[in-house]
């Protein structure tokens, strides 16, 4: 694999130094903020994940913001939840559902 990196020389002619470790690791949008909010779900990904248990539902989850079915809000253009609103809309669902069932 060819080495791509540019090679610069500090002011005596030497090369610079170069990282120890390469910067392999990608931060996605699902990941979690480092404020430690663990209430905020940012993407996608991550809103799926808490929904349905599966990251890869993430379609679902802009066909379901963009209907204004689940609670959300964009950070930039990255779209976001907390845990506890999507926790108040599922409860909010399930007595709807049992209310109806009782009607019937």
């Amino acid at each position: 694999m060819k080495d791509y990196t540019h090679k610069r020389r500090d002011q005596q002619g030497a090369p610079a130094s170069t990282p120890s470790q390469p910067f392999d690791k990608k931060v996605g949008s699902d990941q979690p903020m480092p404020t430690g909010d663990s209430d905020l779900l940012v993407g996608a990904r991550a809103i799926a994940r808490f929904l349905y248990g599966d990251a890869t539902q993430r379609r679902k989850v802009y066909y379901r913001a963009e209907r204004g079915d689940i609670p959300h809000f964009l950070m930039g253009g990255t779209i976001c939840s907390t845990r506890s609103a999507l926790k108040r809309m599922m409860d909010r669902n399930l007595l709807e559902a049992i209310s109806a069932l009782e009607a019937a």
